[in-house]
């Protein structure tokens, strides 16, 4: 919140309520996609894709 520095306590919380609301709507889709990655019989391809994109470690796949 450095950028908006008049900002008071409850102002803070409340746009950090709201931007936490927003990140969890965008990130739903793409996390039930990956769930639904995870059963298919070529999962391992497709996870191991989805960590090289985003940069994740890759050894909890199997």
């Amino acid at each position: 919140m450095n950028k908006l520095p008049d900002l008071d306590e409850h102002e803070q919380k409340v746009i950090r309520k709201h931007l936490k609301s927003v990140i969890n709507q965008m990130i739903k889709g793409p996390i039930k996609q990956v769930k639904e990655l995870s059963v298919k019989d070529d999962a391992n391809f497709d996870l191991e894709f989805f960590c090289d994109i985003f940069g994740l470690p890759k050894e909890d796949i199997k």
